[in-house]
């Protein structure tokens, strides 16, 4: 669930805010629910493993041909527990 959140906060918002935050820690004192929580946060990054394309051959020898990389190429998602 991604929602925008602006970087100036209003003073409206700010109240809002801790009134919120107030109340779960009320909340947590009568009925501990802090050790319930799952927090996930996710990012997306690029796995580009070039590979070199200077190689050694002999004198008279032609090189090996390289293909052309991907136009997209492959994201990896990383886990971590």
């Amino acid at each position: 669930m991604q929602k925008w959140t602006p970087h100036d906060l209003t003073d409206d918002r700010q109240s809002t805010r801790y009134e919120i935050c107030s109340n779960l820690l009320i909340r947590q004192k009568n009925e501990p629910f802090f050790h319930r929580l799952l927090t996930v946060d996710e990012e997306w990054l690029l796995f580009d493993n070039k590979k070199s394309g200077y190689v050694w051959v002999d004198k008279f020898s032609t090189p090996p041909s390289f293909p052309k990389p991907d136009l997209h190429p492959r994201k990896v998602m990383l886990t971590v527990w």
